[in-house]
């Protein structure tokens, strides 16, 4: 009798390799799908991660003109390279949101101040530096005080969670 003659065994035998190597054919497909679903989920978060107080408001600059109806905030950029910010500003009844950019445009009702003028053109701060804008409620057909202002970055095309937010304004 030889190892020929006991069939039975050997299509168990055979049978237990084909079941192994299709458990590992399949496994294989598993990990390399989920493998680069995570991997994309996980650049697009990279480019936000870490903006603690990388990105943020100059309290001491952020306030509330009353008399023409202004709201003055300054943002300050740390050591990030940043495509564009979108800011926030809220009043109880009505809110508005704009998008300050790397390269310099018009914003309405937005404008830059540089001390001791009013800058029409809109430029982001760059790296490690900080601008302070000027933006007028009532051209922009907003009704009250401003109770809130927020920043939220856009970093390599990814919009970014809310970096900063003021809600105690003081007076201009």
């Amino acid at each position: 009798m030889g190892i020929l003659d006991n069939k039975k065994g050997l299509s168990v035998i055979i049978a237990t390799v084909i079941l192994i190597a299709m458990t590992m054919v399949i496994a294989g497909i598993v990990w390399t799908t989920v493998s680069n679903l995570v991997n994309t989920e996980t650049s697009e978060a990279e480019s936000c991660f870490g903006l603690f107080e990388k990105v943020n408001f100059e309290r001491k600059y952020t306030c509330y003109d009353s008399v023409d109806e202004e709201t003055q905030f300054s943002i300050k950029i740390g050591d990030l390279d940043i495509d564009e910010v979108i800011v926030g500003i809220s009043t109880n009844t009505t809110g508005k949101s704009f998008s300050i950019k790397k390269i310099g445009s018009t914003v309405p009702n937005l404008k830059m101040f540089d001390g001791l003028a009013k800058i029409e053109l809109i430029t982001l701060p760059g790296k490690e530096s900080g601008e302070t804008y000027i933006f007028n409620m009532v051209t922009a057909g907003i009704d009250g005080v401003p109770i809130k202002v927020e920043i939220i970055p856009v970093i390599d095309g990814t919009q970014c969670e809310v970096a900063d937010t003021v809600q105690d304004f003081g007076t201009c």
